[in-house]
């Protein structure tokens, strides 16, 4: 598996969301998605975009840095 679909994995399993869920929210089949995480295929940028929609830290999926941006809506979150 290569890192990018390792990271994408995680934050579908961050986020609670199954495979079949997760696909469907980016528009593609599972077995895309499947492949997506496996390292056999690689993401459009309609299909990340679309994760994004659902707070996808898309950053930390094609880096493998955390966005600040999710740091301080958890930190907000807690003073309010």
């Amino acid at each position: 598996m290569d890192k990018l679909g390792e990271r994408l994995r995680e934050e579908r399993q961050r986020l609670r969301y199954t495979q079949a869920a997760f696909a469907a929210v980016g528009g593609v089949l599972a077995n895309a998605q499947h492949k997506y995480e496996a390292g056999l295929r690689s993401p459009s940028a309609v299909y990340l975009a679309r994760l994004a929609e659902i707070e996808v830290d898309l950053l930390y999926v094609l880096t493998g840095r955390r966005s600040h941006r999710r740091h301080y809506a958890g930190v907000r979150a807690l003073i309010h």
